[in-house]
């Protein structure tokens, strides 16, 4: 499985705001059944599949927190809106993957590049981290 090891983007966070943008996006041609996940340490943050978010796959304390724009297929962008974000989020680094699945074997590959200009590179993902200021 991949790993959130390469920091890509910073995103800060000013206490008491209603949402907040994680950015991610892609040139990769999504085909239809992509599977997209924002994880944060192993758990669902956002799942989105077969051309629809996934809510009951998500981690309860996300569930009805996130929200992915809904023509991700076309434009490629896989950027995450949480809102209200938690001062127990105030290091909160997230990620996104994509996976394909094919009839015998599942596959997660590099699809992600973060406005900053680094790419997802081998690991397949499109981390950026949450600092709250309060």
């Amino acid at each position: 499985m991949n790993s959130c090891s390469n920091l890509q983007q910073v995103v800060e966070v000013e206490s008491g705001v209603e949402s907040v943008q994680l950015p991610c996006q892609t040139t990769a041609n999504l085909p239809e059944d992509v599977r997209v996940e924002w994880k944060n340490n192993g758990r669902e943050v956002h799942v989105y599949q077969n051309g629809s978010d996934q809510p009951e796959e998500q981690d309860e304390f996300y569930r009805g927190r996130t929200e992915m724009k809904r023509n991700l297929l076309v434009t490629g962008d896989l950027s995450l809106t949480l809102k209200y974000p938690t001062d127990s989020q105030k290091h909160l680094h997230l990620c996104c993957q994509k996976t394909e699945h094919h009839p015998d074997e599942e596959t997660s590959e590099a699809l992600c590049q973060s406005p900053t200009g680094g790419g997802g590179g081998g690991s397949g993902l499109c981390p950026a981290a949450l600092y709250y200021h309060t």
